[in-house]
């Protein structure tokens, strides 16, 4: 099963060429990077680590459902996933998932409807698409919308495809980790 969730999220990276391609985007402008923007992502990863692991120790019953749902529907999905997969998976869900809403749906919305506009859309669009639980969606949709601050921060999409692949790496690896120790 973690093969598939691989191939579906590097299949992301085609669904924004696709896309970039009939909305007349160029996608090379995206590429461009340089020590400031990686190092806006790697700090950048920061915040959302430490609400993680505030969210992942709080005894709130809101947390402790989300737990308990990532635990039952997605960890099932990742098996007996290696760490190499678990970075391969984190990688391509930052690239894929980053290049698709932030760099091709909203860097394409701009033009149109405005900077806040395209990436209030783009943030909802990656609610949607990680709405597990409601809950889940808010916080999908809040981390869609600081992943476009640090776009907007640094310039570079670089910076919130660093951000998004850690932070993927750091609660996947918490998670994986946590179900064979039990």
């Amino acid at each position: 099963m973690v093969t598939r969730l691989i191939l579906f999220e590097g299949s992301l990276l085609l669904v924004a060429w696709l896309l970039a391609w009939m909305m007349n985007l160029p996608l090379r402008p995206l590429w461009q990077m340089d020590a400031v923007g990686v190092g806006i992502g790697w700090t950048s990863t920061l915040p959302p680590a430490a609400l993680f692991f505030w969210m992942i120790q709080s005894s709130w019953e809101p947390f402790a459902a989300l737990r308990r749902v990532v635990q039952e529907q997605l960890m099932p999905l990742l098996g007996e996933v290696s760490f190499f997969q678990i970075i391969l998976l984190s990688a391509l869900a930052g690239i894929g998932e980053e290049v698709l809403f932030r760099g091709v749906i909203e860097g394409g919305l701009t033009s149109t409807v405005g900077r806040w506009p395209a990436m209030m859309i783009a943030a909802l669009l990656f609610g949607l698409c990680h709405a597990l639980t409601p809950l889940y969606f808010f916080l999908a949709t809040m981390m869609g919308l600081y992943l476009s601050l640090v776009w907007m921060a640094s310039g570079q999409l670089i910076s919130p495809i660093i951000t998004h692949a850690a932070y993927d790496l750091l609660a996947l690896g918490w998670y994986v980790r946590q179900q064979r120790r039990s």
